[in-house]
């Protein structure tokens, strides 16, 4: 668990804009009252590819929001999070 509503899969360590280094999972999900979140790579949104077919969502930098999992393609949404986990456990040697 990552705080008290963050279920996350390994970890890896970022260095933010103050030079200050802190943990976050390689993979994320949390079942929020207003919106399921799942966590990924930031930038995943630059691979419309993947983004293609998934259904009713939302994205920011690195979440992607959608109301229900029937509104999404669940195969598009897991070659998403596969390709976010493996890309940024290589980019950042978790």
């Amino acid at each position: 668990m990552w705080g008290d509503a963050i279920i996350g899969f390994d970890r890896y360590t970022s260095i933010n804009g103050k030079k200050q280094a802190s943990d976050w999972p390689l993979a994320g999900f949390s079942p929020r009252k207003a919106q399921m979140t799942v966590y990924l790579m930031a930038g995943f949104s630059d691979r419309p590819d993947l983004l293609e077919g998934l259904g009713r969502f939302k994205t920011s930098v690195a979440c992607l929001y959608f109301n229900r999992l029937s509104d999404l393609n669940l195969d598009k949404l897991k070659t998403l999070i596969k390709w976010s986990y493996e890309t940024a456990k290589l980019r950042y040697k978790a």
